[in-house]
């Protein structure tokens, strides 16, 4: 994972490609070649694209479970991760370094900070982060490699990240609140209540908190100008 990103990294230090746009591709890249390899060398020989199932020993204990819930010690690796990555934005030269270039890059390239360098080791550790979530996916839920592992969770991502403020503590508890919806939105239907209304109600919280930043961004804006 942190290589691979890193790809994207090095694009944007070196060319100035947008990310977004070399990640994407980057992204149908590995689609391919995981439907290729699940399809293929992987394959089970069912009808749906998978592996074969991991060892007993490669998976992540289950912590709990409701009903046909279960919760994994993923979830504990996930939490690590993330005071993890607050300990090393706030309390680091790295980190301070890295969010200095994500608030200004011109400023930080004046203040002596490598500017190319921290850009691509955001992407490594985004990347790193990314793949230690797909592992804990494998080991703690599925037990297997599917050819869509992902389910859309990097859309989820983004909503998570700006819930929480792009903090990582703060992050923690976006993801449980649109885990808690996720999987309310799933009892729901048992009731014959759609589940787009869990995404409405997602969309909404998504849009006060931008809603937040802007009306902040225009107050400070008019204590400038007086």
């Amino acid at each position: 994972g942190a290589g691979w990103a890193a790809i994207a990294g090095f694009l944007k230090a070196k060319t100035g490609a947008h990310e977004v746009v070399t990640t994407i591709m980057l992204n149908w890249i590995t689609t391919y070649v995981a439907s290729f390899m699940v399809t293929g060398p992987l394959a089970t020989g069912s009808g749906t694209p998978k592996s074969p199932e991991i060892a007993q020993s490669a998976q992540l204990p289950i912590l709990m479970r409701v009903g046909a819930m279960e919760l994994s010690a993923g979830i504990l690796i996930s939490i690590a991760a993330a005071v993890f990555m607050y300990v090393f934005l706030n309390k680091t030269t790295t980190g301070y370094e890295i969010k200095a270039v994500g608030f200004n890059p011109y400023a930080a390239e004046y203040g002596g900070i490598s500017v190319a360098k921290n850009i691509v080791l955001a992407m490594a550790i985004s990347g790193a982060l990314a793949g230690l979530a797909g592992v804990t996916e494998l080991m703690g839920v599925h037990h297997r490699f599917l050819g869509e592992l992902s389910g859309g969770k990097g859309f989820d991502g983004i909503s998570i990240a700006l819930i929480g403020q792009n903090n990582p503590i703060g992050i923690i508890f976006a993801a449980l609140l649109i885990g808690a919806l996720r999987t309310g939105s799933n009892e729901m239907q048992f009731m014959g209540v759609s589940k787009y209304i869990v995404i409405i109600v997602q969309g909404i919280v998504i849009f006060l908190v931008a809603a937040d930043r802007i009306v902040k961004a225009i107050y400070a804006r008019k204590k400038v100008k007086a």
